[in-house]
This record gives structure tokens, sequence and C-alpha cells, in this order.
């Protein structure tokens, strides 16, 4: 298997560290190694299992009950969940999963501001003809 490669579907995994303590009461999630493919480095967690966080909690969600602030700026969610793991000590993380087939537009600059050189650079009007 190889770690990169073209996908139909733009994966983003977020972490938030969460306060208080959580701890773990049961294996009842699995272990994190069974929850994410580490592709060739799967020997690593799987060694470490001990020290990494464990999942908690676990859910899937609809695509539509988990939203962006401000709309979805043209990103369309193909899949979404949440995972809360935590580490032996009791420290949590929020990790909300999601994936996209749609590519997302580029964002706009708010009134006032100028605008960003990405999106200048693939404006056709923005254009220069060379000569030789």
């Amino acid at each position: 298997m190889l770690d990169s490669a073209t996908r139909e579907r733009t994966r983003m995994l977020m972490l938030f560290s969460l306060a208080g303590r959580i701890h773990p009461r049961d294996d009842a999630h699995g272990p994190l190694v069974d929850r994410f493919d580490f592709g060739r480095f799967t020997p690593h967690p799987v060694s470490g299992a001990a020290l990494l966080p464990v999942p908690v909690l676990a859910r899937r969600l609809e695509p539509g009950e988990l939203g962006l602030p401000g709309g979805d700026h043209g990103l369309a969610l193909a899949e979404a969940g949440v995972l809360v793991v935590a580490t032996p000590r009791g420290e949590a993380t929020l990790l909300p999963d999601c994936e996209s087939a749609v590519r997302p537009r580029p964002p706009r600059s708010p009134p006032g501001w100028p605008t960003p050189v990405s999106t200048v650079l693939r404006s056709p009007s923005a254009a220069v003809p060379c000569s030789t």
C-alpha cells in the first residue's frame, strides 16, 4: 500500500485539546491503531500502544450534522465523524474527522482587503501576454 496517492476525496482530521480529565474505563472502542490506517508506519503505533491515547467515544455523523462557521464555504461533506481519545494520564482530545468529494472554492477577502495572490494567479483576466 502506498502512503501517498491521488484520491477522489479530501480528508480533514482536526485535533482540539479538551479541558479536564477523562480516564478510559474499558477498551470497548479498541486501540487507536484500529481507527486509522497508518500504512507502512503501523508497527510504530502498535509497539507503542500502551503510551498512546485510546478512543473513549466514537460516533459517525450524518454530514449535515457537522457544520462550519459561516456556512459550508462550498465544501460538501460526504462523511463525518467525531472521536474523543484520552491518554493514560487522562488528557483528552477531540478529533472531528471529515471527508469531502468537492474541491473547496478559494476564500474571499473581506471588503477592503487585498485579493489573495493565489486567486489572482488563477484568474484568466490576470494573464499578461508575453512577447518573444
